[in-house]
């Protein structure tokens, strides 16, 4: 029974803490494609949270709109001030309400597994429901999150940015890879 309780107590565990990150420990990307080529972009700027450990994990994920960034000046000032109205609306939100799918293995503060994260995206002023598959890896005393989404712009009352000569399609595809580390 000693052998037992010491190997328990030596187990790393996510017991019930707050687990944060931000654009130094990771990185949010996008791509959209357009009818004359693909555009790729970044977060510049973002932090993020996950309380892990009890029975469906929730957290925020907030970027910074206006560090958004394709790389190319005139592009990224119409997608700041015409399509996302960073001005008005500075952030870009996840509520993450609920965590689920392999929930217990990613409490345990060991191997690696998937999730569902879901919650509601707030873009602009408009909110939607949405579920966005994850994968964790513990990585010692942290945990990378992987995943992808796409996001569909109209769905969020943004402006097609599209212009004369290039046509934007209207889905976004965000892929993330964030690591998480236990918050003070």
């Amino acid at each position: 029974m000693l052998v037992l309780s010491t190997l328990l107590a030596m187990t790393p565990s996510a017991d019930a803490a707050r687990y944060a990150f931000d654009d130094t420990k990771g990185n949010i990307t996008f791509d959209i494609s357009a009818s004359l080529h693909d555009i790729e972009g970044k977060a510049g700027s973002f932090t993020g949270d996950l309380d892990i450990g009890g029975a469906s994990p929730t957290g925020t994920i907030l970027l910074q709109a206006a560090q958004l960034t394709t790389f190319l000046g005139v592009r990224d000032d119409r997608m700041h001030d015409f399509c996302l109205g960073t001005d008005e609306y500075p952030t870009i939100e996840l509520r993450i309400g609920a965590t689920t799918g392999n929930v217990k293995g990613l409490n345990s503060g060991r191997g690696s597994g998937t999730v569902e994260l879901r919650g509601q995206l707030t873009v602009r002023s408009s909110s939607r429901d949405v579920v966005i598959p994850a994968t964790y890896t513990w990585e010692g005393d942290s945990v990378r999150l992987t995943g992808t989404h796409q996001v569909k712009w109209p769905d969020y009352g943004v402006p097609d940015p599209s212009i004369l000569i290039s046509t934007l399609y209207p889905e976004v595809n965000v892929q993330f890879n964030v690591l998480l580390s236990e918050a003070p």
